[in-house]
């Protein structure tokens, strides 16, 4: 096969060639080698015109090859699109400039690992109370108070659990915001698994942070002292007026 047609064979299946420009040392003497247009001899061309090899695309058409006749097409394919783009509002010098920084925007992932404390306390009566500082006696009592008053019975028991995030500290893995909210997401479905059927926020940032997995709380107040004043119990007895008793084991 002579090297003019190997090299068309290899074009038509998609193949990028590299052809040196003089003979390398210790190769093997090659039957032509590729040389610009510009410098190539009127014998050599004359040469050339003594075989009918035909073109390697039409060679592979024997044997049903798309390749082929997509590499013989693609000439014209991008004519049409260099006249598609044309045609378009698009500034041709601009058009670079102004589709790179929106590439670059869309493969921007914030990888932040935020920082927070939640701390649950689930009642049998099936309130989740929700705050990102640990619980102290003040209010323990209030949430037995609490439950005791809407079960009609001895004093219930609550279960205490805490989500801290990050969960490794210094680790390398990935803690971003969506891992974070993936883990909270499941430890509400935990709780909610558990006999959670409304909860109330005591502080702002536990409303902000479990807001993003859930639904709106039953009640929530800026901070604890909000809610044993006076107003802020009586608020919170209307809004469980509406929550029916039914105890959870």
């Amino acid at each position: 096969m002579l090297e003019q047609q190997r090299i068309e064979y290899l074009q038509a299946m998609g193949i990028q060639l590299w052809m040196p420009r003089k003979a390398l040392d210790h190769a093997a003497e090659p039957s032509w080698l590729a040389e610009n247009s510009d410098t190539q001899s009127a014998s050599e061309i004359a040469a050339g015109a003594n075989f009918q090899a035909g073109h390697a695309a039409d060679l592979l058409a024997d044997i049903g090859s798309s390749n082929a006749s997509a590499e013989v097409t693609s000439p014209r394919s991008s004519q049409n699109s260099e006249q598609v783009i044309s045609n378009g509002p698009v500034d041709s010098n601009n058009q670079a400039a102004v589709s790179e920084p929106d590439v670059i925007e869309a493969l921007v992932v914030d990888l932040t690992v935020p920082t927070f404390e939640l701390y649950f306390a689930l009642w049998p009566c099936g309130i989740l109370w929700v705050s990102s500082k640990p619980f102290e006696q003040a209010d323990h009592t209030f949430q037995t108070a609490v439950s005791y008053f809407l079960l009609e019975n001895g004093v219930p028991q609550a279960s205490y659990s805490q989500f801290k995030w990050p969960y490794i500290e210094g680790s390398s893995e990935d803690q971003s915001m969506a891992v974070a909210l993936r883990a909270l997401t499941a430890q509400w479905e935990f709780m909610s698994g558990q006999g959670a059927r409304g909860w109330v926020s005591m502080d702002d940032s536990s409303l902000e942070w479990l807001t993003k997995v859930t639904a709106k709380p039953l009640f929530s107040v800026s901070s604890s002292g909000d809610l044993y004043c006076s107003a802020g119990k009586k608020q919170l007895w209307k809004t469980l007026q509406n929550l029916s008793l039914i105890s959870v084991s």
